[in-house]
């Protein structure tokens, strides 16, 4: 025999509310993560040769100008203004159904 759902005295519509705000509770700290992780994939920083290791003048590369003309980086870069963006967005929602929700626990 299933389960009983926690919600089955719900109505549909509520049931799906429900469920919706568990799945953003869910999604937070995966956004968190990915983001962070973005963040530090796009540092602008060059990845340096070890000083014990020697070079010749030749060998040397530009890795500031690898770092500024690198196509992933910029795609990233992009990325991640999309998401502060839709990030701004949902705060503003989740806000709004916060207030909304609130005033309909109150008295």
């Amino acid at each position: 025999m299933p389960k009983p759902d926690i919600y089955d005295s719900y109505d549909s519509f509520d049931r799906e509310a429900l469920r919706t705000a568990q799945m953003i509770a869910q999604l937070a700290g995966d956004v968190h993560d990915l983001y962070s992780t973005g963040v530090e994939l796009n540092d602008p920083t060059p990845r340096t040769a070890p000083y014990d290791q020697p070079t010749r003048g030749s060998d040397l590369s530009d890795p500031t100008g690898n770092a500024a003309t690198n196509p992933r980086r910029h795609q990233r870069a992009r990325q991640l203004k999309a998401s502060r963006l839709a990030l701004a967005e949902a705060l503003k929602q989740v806000r709004h159904a916060l207030y909304n929700s609130a005033a309909a626990a109150g008295p």
